[in-house]
């Protein structure tokens, strides 16, 4: 009779056959296994940790009949914590869009706080009262939330003294809202507000519409926004822009703008989807914080009367075509020049004044206040020629994807890499309408 030939399998000691498919595992071997496994252990140390988290790094323990059962215990007892705050720091979600979107985020978490546990490790491998104790330490955090929270001292270190923080919404490259812009967000919050210096605090309202940023800025006090904005480089790879900016100026305040890249787990693919409604202020924001070249621009009064005239004086260092533009708080965005104030043509170096009552202000509606921008382009050639049209009345354009101002602040985007002869600059106003006036229309609509 031919000896039987054996082998270690998983779940068994020993399995042997003597020839075709292996034979099934038998209860007396599956037994030896353990008992083996069991007295193989040294026997547990006394008043061992259960569970400890330093913020990187987490572990847990788990007690069960054989050594594979009390790791995947763990492990269980790891991801639970995890999905704990993970749903804890996203709450906000729902109050900010809905609650069908709030659900269709926390499907992901799951299996997201599942795969976040990586590079884990069994530290601790003993035996007490009949069952295998074995106590596993993972990295908690994400690629993601490991280089946020590498990105988030540096944003901290900028907080002005006594700021006031309002979180802008996380966006894609279009504007538009994601659950994945939101997530960021709420991380570099978490970090920051941990490391907050000078006094600073952050704002954050139970709910609000995107397209009055500027409305709820005002009714907290706001100094500052925090805004978080991504790109997609590659299947799982994402770049991520994160920066303080100037509620009274748009501008970025000094060494606050990071940049950093990190790869996404397969379950956080799915948070790149828009997941709630544009954020319309972005192309504004992108062209008034653009400061470039030189070139000098002033306007009448920081403060404006509603119903006043809005008088602009800008200097040329070269000839130049120009570009004026007001920029709305609202998203929108209405053409100076070409425009009201002047046709489209090259102006010659030197300093211009114009207005001549052409160029009234007044709060847009329902508004008593209104924070607006003036921005001026000057450039070797009308690149924005196709996109703002040379009307007399000027135009007014939109905000959106396939919108006017995305091609405008895409057009000045290469313009600007092109290295070609280019200055901008962006000045801000108020429009007060505390007192009625009749050159204003739309009064209170």
């Amino acid at each position: 009779m031919r000896r039987p030939k054996c082998w270690i399998v998983a779940g068994c000691f020993v399995a042997c056959a003597a020839a075709g498919p292996l034979a099934g595992c038998s209860a007396a071997s599956t037994e030896t296994h353990e008992i083996k496994t069991q007295t193989s252990l040294p026997v547990c140390p006394p008043s061992a940790p259960t569970r400890a988290d330093d913020g990187d790094v987490i572990s847990a323990e788990g007690a069960a009949p054989t050594l594979e059962q009390a790791i995947e215990q763990a492990r269980a007892e790891l991801v639970r914590g995890l999905e704990t705050q993970v749903q804890a720091r996203n709450e906000g979600i729902a109050e900010l869009h809905d609650e069908v979107v709030h659900n269709e985020f926390t499907t992901h978490v799951s299996s997201w706080a599942s795969r976040t546990l990586s590079a884990c490790e069994t530290t601790r491998r003993c035996r007490q009262d009949g069952l295998v104790h074995a106590t596993v330490r993972c990295d908690r955090r994400t690629p993601l939330d490991r280089e946020v929270g590498l990105a988030s001292p540096k944003l901290a270190a900028a907080l002005p003294r006594d700021a006031i923080i309002l979180v802008v919404p996380g966006t894609d490259q279009d504007g538009w809202i994601t659950a994945l812009g939101e997530h960021v967000a709420q991380l570099f919050l978490a970090r920051m507000d941990n490391a907050a210096l000078h006094g600073a605090k952050f704002a954050q309202p139970s709910r609000w519409e995107p397209a009055k940023v500027r409305d709820v800025a005002r009714e907290n006090n706001a100094t500052h926004f925090l805004r978080i904005q991504h790109r997609s480089l590659g299947p799982d790879l994402v770049e991520v822009q994160a920066s303080l900016l100037d509620v009274a100026t748009d501008l970025a305040v000094p060494g606050s703008n990071v940049l950093l890249q990190a790869h996404l787990l397969p379950e956080q693919a799915g948070l790149m989807a828009v997941r709630g409604p544009l954020f319309p202020q972005k192309g504004v924001q992108d062209l008034a914080g653009s400061q470039h070249g030189k070139a000098e621009l002033a306007v009448s009064q920081a403060i404006i009367a509603a119903g006043s005239e809005v008088r602009v004086k800008f200097k040329l260092q070269d000839d130049s075509y120009v570009l004026l533009l007001d920029l709305y708080e609202d998203g929108r965005i209405a053409s100076l020049v070409p425009g009201p104030l002047a046709p489209a043509h090259k102006f010659a170096r030197g300093i211009w004044h114009l207005g001549d009552q052409k160029l009234i202000a007044c709060p847009l509606p329902g508004h008593v206040t209104t924070r607006e921008n003036i921005k001026l382009i000057a450039a070797s050639e009308a690149f924005w020629a196709g996109i703002v049209p040379d009307t007399e009345d000027g135009v007014v354009l939109e905000p959106g994807r396939s919108g006017t101002i995305a091609a405008l602040v895409v057009a000045a985007e290469k313009w600007r890499a092109s290295g070609k002869p280019m200055a901008e600059v962006t000045i801000p106003y108020t429009v007060d309408g505390r007192r009625e006036s009749k050159n204003c229309p739309a009064w209170g609509q």
